[in-house]
């Protein structure tokens, strides 16, 4: 009997794979950052006519969310790029920008992708720890050199919900040398109140390094139908355009995606349910003197008393799976996903359990 395999290349062993939140029989999931109102009722009627038409290729450049993004967002459509989800527009970056002999620059702990799509390209990875939870753009900008291509920005940060400044993002970029591409993801900035955050997409006329990128799993509840899109220089587009999958986002999330821009009323909506959320869950929090970051999302990370994942089944014995943080390397840390308030107390009462598990 032939023992032989195909090899694969000697860096696949350096990829790591992605591991994504689960959620436990009979538990309610807070581990993916989803949205607890679901999607706009608006989509099913946009979903039911574009499944009308599951027998033609979609629209390869997505002409119509192309159109309703630049309106909704005040930028020129040749700026705009979709994907099937972000996650796709950073392979692209990754496949445009980076090979062999090059590096690419990140904090640690944050989005994995990142690291992903880097690796998948054979870059060298350089990673940053995170100051307080946050980016230390000045460590990374120290981490810069000749050979790097690309630096990764998660803001706010995922896992910790942290964010930088405008000012503070700004300073950063104007020391960033031009010819380094810098990848602003962007995915939970709708969340985002504070009143110093970046207001990135006006940067990109100063910046043409920079690509700024949003999804609408989080705030438009589209997570099953992967749509993404990022902001760039029309050069960085042509660029994506070339190593773009052929028909990458299909018809049914173009469409949804179309639907959902349109629906104000839903996304303020679920703007109240995450600001009444964290209000009520970091009160709990302080009243049980268990630490976490301040958070400019729709989660919130949170030191534990105990290991992780020991917190985790503390938390599913009282019907909510939330993320352990141990695959971030944070081993005692949970992220927690902004529920609708009779899920959050059904989840303070586990946090209780724990805070007093820890005393015992």
């Amino acid at each position: 009997m032939n023992t032989q395999r195909p090899v694969p290349r000697t860096s696949l062993s350096l990829i790591p794979a992605y591991h994504p939140g689960k959620r436990s029989a009979g538990t309610i999931k807070l581990s993916s950052n989803e949205n607890p109102l679901g999607y706009s009722p608006d989509i099913i009627p946009a979903l039911l006519a574009a499944a009308g038409e599951l027998e033609v290729y979609p629209d390869g450049r997505g002409t119509a969310l192309i159109e309703a993004l630049a309106e909704h967002h005040g930028i020129p459509g040749e700026r705009i790029i979709l994907g099937n989800g972000s996650d796709d527009i950073m392979i692209m970056a990754a496949a445009a920008f980076l090979e062999p002999g090059t590096n690419a620059v990140m904090a640690t702990p944050t989005f994995s992708q990142y690291e992903f799509a880097s690796r998948l390209y054979g870059a060298e990875v350089r990673q940053v720890p995170l100051i307080d939870g946050n980016h230390d753009l000045d460590g990374m900008l120290s981490q810069i050199d000749t050979d790097t291509r690309i630096v990764w920005v998660c803001n706010p940060n995922n896992p910790t919900g942290t964010y930088r400044s405008q000012a503070e993002l700004q300073g950063f970029l104007q020391q960033v040398p031009p010819r380094v591409l810098v990848i602003l993801d962007e995915a939970y900035s709708e969340y985002a109140t504070a009143p110093d955050y970046p207001a990135s997409p006006a940067l990109l006329n100063d910046y043409p390094n920079l690509v700024v990128l949003h999804t609408f799993s989080k705030i438009y509840g589209l997570a099953a139908l992967r749509l993404g899109y990022g902001f760039a220089d029309p050069d960085i587009i042509r660029c994506f355009l070339r190593v773009k999958q052929p028909f990458n986002v299909n018809g049914l999330a173009l469409a949804a995606g179309v639907a959902a821009l349109q629906d104000r009323d839903f996304v303020e909506r679920s703007l109240q349910v995450n600001h009444d959320g964290m209000q009520y869950l970091t009160g709990v929090l302080d009243e049980l003197n268990l630490q976490y970051y301040p958070s400019q999302a729709n989660f919130i990370c949170v030191t534990t008393p105990v290991p992780a994942q020991q917190a985790c089944t503390v938390l599913q014995q009282h019907g909510v799976t939330v993320r352990s943080l141990q695959s971030f390397g944070l081993d005692n840390a949970i992220r927690i996903s902004i529920g609708e308030m009779a899920v959050l107390k059904k989840l303070a009462a586990g946090l209780r359990k724990l805070s007093s598990t820890a005393t015992e």
